[in-house]
């Protein structure tokens, strides 16, 4: 693989195969269907991402409510905190991302 696309790659955490369902943490699924993920520029494989199974989804959309129910408690002002801290984040790996 070009050594710029692996840089970045290993920048951002990207292993050769990832977990695609996020739920307060990566699920890790061996027996879902593998994705595999290609550069435009150069049709390069990049990575693999596990997709996600219909419990995986459940358990997605169970830690959602609870999250959103502790989300919500925050009053607005510092929600918008984080939310400034996240679009800083994404700023400063612009370039990267």
């Amino acid at each position: 693989m070009n050594e710029q696309f692996s840089t970045i790659l290993k920048s951002c955490s990207i292993q050769s195969t990832n977990s695609g369902t996020y739920s307060d943490s990566f699920l890790q699924t061996k027996t879902s269907p593998i994705i595999s993920s290609f550069t435009p520029i150069t049709s390069e494989k990049l990575a693999d991402v596990l997709s996600t199974s219909d419990s995986e989804y459940e358990t997605v959309i169970k830690t959602s409510i609870e999250t959103f129910k502790k989300w919500s408690i925050y009053p607005a002002p510092k929600r918008g905190e984080v939310i400034i801290d996240i679009a800083q984040a994404i700023r400063k790996n612009k370039k990267e991302l």
